[in-house]
């Protein structure tokens, strides 16, 4: 639908150039008048027509679906994958240390928990706009904002005890290993990804689970 207004939109600025050629041809003035006039009126169309402002449902809203779940330890668990107590305490960390804020628009409280609800059953903006009745700029204003913050606690949490590498686990010292693990600093994992291939590679990407996935290797540097 959108393409097809897009088309509809080109045709209609091309019928309105024709017809000020045909009948302004002459007067080279008023063509370019009425040309910035029909360029303005374009934009304010645009840019100045904003939709209405979006009215909560019946239903509860964003916020108090959230508090409503964070009652029930069981309801806390099945939506957003944890209890109350870790909620409330990675909420807090978050807030206190890595800058989660609340906005006119939204709480925190809510912020994330939309943020582990999408990502707890990978559910998609639309679903978000749904459940939490916002609109999908505020949805992924708000995921992001979270995932901001989730990022610089994970930069904390995820290091090695040992940044400079000095120690090495026993069970590589036995004579067996150690050649092969010589100064090693690290170690190198893979994982499955599940992709679509065509007929002739179905054999050579299935896997032990009976669906076809290409084998990633990803590499980070801490």
């Amino acid at each position: 639908m959108a393409e097809d207004s897009d088309e509809d939109s080109d045709d209609s600025e091309d019928e309105f150039e024709e017809f000020l050629v045909t009948n302004f041809l002459d007067d080279t003035e008023e063509v370019g008048f009425m040309y910035d006039m029909f360029q303005i009126a374009m934009h304010l169309d645009k840019y100045c027509n904003r939709s209405e402002c979006r009215q909560v449902g019946m239903g509860l809203g964003g916020l108090e679906w959230v508090e409503r779940k964070l009652a029930s330890r069981k309801g806390c668990y099945n939506m957003f994958r944890m209890t109350p107590t870790v909620f409330y305490r990675l909420h807090d960390l978050l807030v206190e240390k890595y800058g989660l804020k609340s906005s006119a628009k939204s709480s925190s409280i809510e912020a994330l928990g939309m943020f582990f609800w999408m990502v707890g059953a990978q559910r998609s903006v639309r679903q978000a706009e749904d459940r939490f009745d916002r609109s999908p700029g505020i949805v992924q204003n708000m995921f992001y904002k979270v995932l901001k913050c989730v990022l610089k606690l994970a930069a904390d949490i995820i290091k090695p005890k040992d940044p400079q590498f000095r120690t090495m686990h026993s069970r590589l010292m036995d004579r067996r290993f150690y050649p092969f693990f010589k100064d090693y600093i690290g170690a190198i994992g893979g994982t499955h990804i599940p992709v679509v291939v065509s007929k002739e590679l179905f054999v050579q990407h299935l896997c032990h689970k009976s669906i076809t996935t290409q084998n990633v290797m990803a590499c980070c540097e801490l």
